[in-house]
């Protein structure tokens, strides 16, 4: 009988969304300059700065946003903001 194999990896580190973003930026050699123009209007410079250091939570339309610069769908985003939040809570 066919018995899948089990993944008992389990990081001890939490990884924040903000990393995924700053990888995103880099992998298309994007400035935090050029992020803070694309963000707005809906975040302003401070909030824009704060969410690439990790410490402005990615909401619904923060993720439709950044599909739009980065192309990755908006619900990777918000799944990646809430199992971030979760892992907080463990």
């Amino acid at each position: 009988m066919y018995k899948p194999i089990e993944n008992e990896y389990t990081p001890d580190y939490r990884s924040s969304p903000h990393e995924t973003i700053l990888e995103a930026m880099e992998a298309r050699n994007q400035t935090k300059e050029d992020i803070l123009l694309q963000m707005a209007p809906i975040l302003s410079c401070d909030q824009t700065e704060a969410l690439l250091r990790g410490e402005l939570a990615i909401t619904e339309e923060i993720a439709l946003k950044l599909e739009h610069i980065f192309g990755v769908p908006a619900t990777f985003w918000n799944k990646r903001e809430k199992n971030y939040r979760d892992s907080l809570c463990k």
